[in-house]
C-alpha cells in the first residue's frame, strides 16, 4: 500500500479499516478496492456503495446503485497487475456472482450483498486499478 502510506488520513480511512477487518491479506486488492469506493462515492457520486468480503474468493467487491432506481451493481476492484486468464476470471466471476444472491447471512456472519427483493444487474463489473491510481 505505498500510494496509500504517502496520504496519512487515508490510513485511518473507515472503509479502509473494514477492509482490513476481513483479513484477507492481500495489501494491493485492498487498495484497489479503497480506491474504487472513493472513485464511485466522490467522482461517480453512485449511492448505496458497500463493501463486502468474499472469504472463499479472498476478495473484497463492492456493491452499488449508479442511480436512485437503478439495479444493485457488482463491482470487482482488481490491481492492474494482477494476473488474470479467462478461464480463472470466468470461474471466480461465476461464484461471485452467485454469492451475492445467496438468501440469509453469508459465512462471515455478515448480511448477504444483495437481498432477493433487490434488483441486481446480470454480470459482474470489473474495475482494473492502474499503478497510477487510475480506474
Amino acid at each position: 500500500m505505498e500510494q496509500v502510506k504517502e496520504n496519512s488520513w487515508l490510513l485511518n480511512h473507515p472503509k479502509l479499516l473494514e477492509m482490513q477487518s476481513y483479513g484477507l491479506g492481500n495489501s494491493a486488492q485492498i487498495q484497489a478496492a479503497l480506491l474504487t469506493y472513493l472513485d464511485l462515492t466522490e467522482v461517480k457520486l453512485w449511492g448505496e456503495v458497500k463493501v463486502h468480503s468474499c472469504q472463499d474468493l479472498k476478495i473484497i467487491y463492492l456493491t452499488a446503485r449508479e442511480k436512485e432506481e437503478s439495479p444493485v451493481r457488482v463491482v470487482v476492484p482488481l490491481p492492474s497487475t494482477e494476473p488474470l486468464s479467462m478461464e480463472h476470471s470466468y470461474s471466480s466471476l461465476s461464484r461471485l456472482h452467485s454469492a451475492t444472491r445467496r438468501e440469509g447471512e453469508s459465512a462471515e456472519g455478515r448480511e448477504s450483498a444483495v437481498s432477493e427483493e433487490e434488483e441486481v444487474q446480470e454480470g459482474v463489473t470489473l474495475a482494473l486499478v492502474g499503478r497510477d491510481s487510475s480506474i
